[in-house]
């Protein structure tokens, strides 16, 4: 189930005026909600989130998608052309051969190998924007509940609630593993045609 930023920062609310009396200001729960937000886009990279685009490459230097993220697999000539870029750290794609096919990131573009290559095919997790009052989650919705306890024990830390902190903070990461596993397998066990085992020939 999906739930908007009001619906997310309403049940936060009501949660910690259940564990404190302190009056807590709309503006530092929504704060604490990103900082969970935050936390789960970079620990949960799910399948639905990967995105596809092609980058046109002049002098060895392409633009980014305005909404990306981080690269997800290697790149492609094109979806006809399977030739391959290999993601590279930056010291390995300047270390190596302008011949060997390559792309990094670096400063906020994609520098690719060789410099003559006029476009490449990317797959990659984006970038979403903070939560406001008018911009909802953009992760699956199954995991939008864990943003509530995420921002829980934040804010309980600043209240110096240490020991309700720790408790919400070990049920949030304790259902942050849960739920990304549960995720994960849903994504997966289609792609593995629900197999459990594989068959191995030993002789």
């Amino acid at each position: 189930m999906s739930l908007t930023t009001n619906q997310i920062t309403a049940a936060i609310r009501r949660k910690i005026l259940e564990e404190s009396t302190d009056l807590v200001s709309d503006a530092t729960i929504l704060l604490n909600a990103n900082l969970a937000y935050d936390d789960l886009k970079i620990n949960s990279f799910t399948n639905d989130q990967i995105k596809s685009a092609t980058v046109a490459i002049v002098s060895g230097t392409g633009t980014l998608p305005a909404d990306f993220g981080t690269l997800y697999g290697v790149g492609y000539q094109s979806s006809t052309d399977k030739s391959a870029f290999e993601e590279k750290s930056i010291a390995d794609f300047y270390r190596e051969e302008n011949g060997v096919n390559g792309v990094t990131v670096e400063g906020g573009f994609l520098r690719v190998n060789p410099n003559t290559t006029a476009s490449i095919l990317i797959k990659y997790y984006p970038s979403y924007d903070a939560l406001t009052t008018i911009q909802d989650p953009q992760l699956n919705g199954f995991l939008h509940e864990l943003i509530i306890y995420g921002a829980i024990y934040r804010i309980l830390q600043d209240l110096q609630d240490e020991e309700r902190a720790e408790y919400y903070r070990s049920y949030y990461k304790e259902e942050v593993k849960t739920k990304i596993s549960s995720l994960s397998n849903y994504q997966e066990d289609n792609a593995n045609g629900g197999s459990l085992f594989n068959y191995v020939r030993l002789i």
